[in-house]
């Protein structure tokens, strides 16, 4: 049960806590949470922060979403839709009640109704599931390259957070005692990418698996159990767990361990929610690989756009990246016009028909490790946020 709402008052009062930014960072937000995650009550109130906090923000990403407006709310309105609705939460609740407890407090303090929240935050399964639900959206996605070659080299992960228009300047920096997620506003920390106090980190890949399963569990809700992964392996373990609804590719890393690797997952072929397909490849030691939007490792049907036809095509045209330098330039080209590997005014301007990049994030796991987050394109170096990984940083 969530808290009255006499107690939220003081909650929110001891609990949020202004933005501390780095001395070099830019507009990019950060908000601290200082208190520990171990109760629905310690969820709720991590909920209640992000959402009180971003209350403006939160209700310009949902009143700017043509399609849940015009599409997912009106179904959820109806016999079926409501129907799909209480399957999905009921799964979420089993399943991941702290989580779904951290949507209730961004409810809460966003001012916006649960079920608004909730849907949003399963856009993806949600629209899968309606009657017309080829029509996903949203298929543009990220971009996302591993160089990890030699023990003696670097280890390195760039990763490209691209996503639609009304969501540019609707992310921010969640830095907890257990985490530290970059995170859009009034979702679940993180649909992008983040590390947490074990040295376990990921970035996401969105991919478009023909089988989906409704009522199974959301891409949002499985890479927010990532930030409680204690270890590689268990990380590998919550990626590949039962009952899922779509799938979804994971760069994931340790940083202690000094491994990397690339998970794609979808559901079972005969559309079956209790055990997905699963592939793991390793990265350490390995040859760079750029992944983009598409299923490069398993062999099921699958939708994708121009955009990551696009990308990986020209990213094969590029020389291979080897260091730090190399991986940013090839992060930040803008020669294909229509569908470049980084999206912002400039690539625009020149005719892109794609989506936007939010920010670029580059995971170095040698020497202790750090997550630096670059404003702009990332070929400019210009950092809006950077942080350790090991020993993890205390609030």
């Amino acid at each position: 049960k969530s808290p009255s709402s006499a107690m939220l008052v003081s909650l929110l009062a001891r609990l949020l806590v202004p933005a501390l930014l780095p001395a070099f960072a830019s507009s990019l937000s950060v908000l601290r949470f200082k208190s520990n995650l171990e109760s629905l009550i310690d969820h709720f109130e991590l909920g209640l922060a992000m959402g009180t906090r971003f209350r403006k923000e939160i209700g310009q990403r949902v009143v700017q979403n043509e399609a849940l407006q015009t599409r997912l709310l009106p179904f959820y309105h109806s016999e079926a839709g409501r129907a799909t609705y209480t399957k999905f939460l009921s799964k979420h609740q089993d399943v991941f009640p702290h989580y779904v407890e951290e949507l209730r407090g961004i409810a809460n303090g966003s001012q916006i109704a649960f079920e608004t929240i909730f849907i949003n935050n399963l856009f993806e399964e949600f629209s899968a599931a309606m009657p017309d639900g080829k029509d996903r959206g949203g298929i543009d996605g990220c971009s996302d390259y591993v160089v990890c070659e030699k023990t003696s080299g670097p280890c390195l992960i760039g990763h490209n957070e691209d996503n639609d228009l009304r969501d540019v300047g609707h992310a921010f920096v969640l830095e907890t005692r257990n985490f530290i997620a970059y995170t859009y506003m009034g979702d679940l920390p993180s649909g992008a990418f983040g590390f947490n106090s074990h040295g376990v980190g990921f970035t996401l890949n969105w991919l478009g698996p023909e089988n989906t399963v409704t009522g199974g569990l959301g891409r949002g809700f499985m890479s927010r159990s990532l930030l409680d992964a204690a270890s590689l392996n268990a990380a590998v373990a919550k990626v590949s767990r039962e009952g899922q609804s779509t799938g979804h590719n994971y760069q994931l890393f340790s940083q202690r361990d000094q491994r990397v690797l690339n998970v794609e997952v979808s559901p079972g072929g005969g559309g079956s929610a209790e055990q997905p397909i699963v592939s793991v490849r390793n990265l350490t030691n390995a040859t760079p690989f750029f992944h983009a939007n598409q299923y490069q490792t398993l062999s099921v049907p699958q939708i994708f756009s121009n955009s990551s036809i696009h990308r990986l095509a020209r990213v094969r045209e590029l020389p291979i990246p080897h260091n730090r330098t190399a991986l940013l330039e090839v992060l930040g080209d803008q020669e294909d016009r229509h569908y470049p590997v980084f999206h912002d005014n400039v690539s625009h301007e020149h005719g892109d028909l794609s989506d936007w990049t939010l920010a670029t994030a580059l995971f170095s796991l040698r020497n202790g490790g750090k997550m630096t987050i670059f404003e702009g394109n990332p070929k400019h170096g210009d950092v809006a946020y950077e942080t350790r990984i090991m020993p993890f940083p205390a609030l």
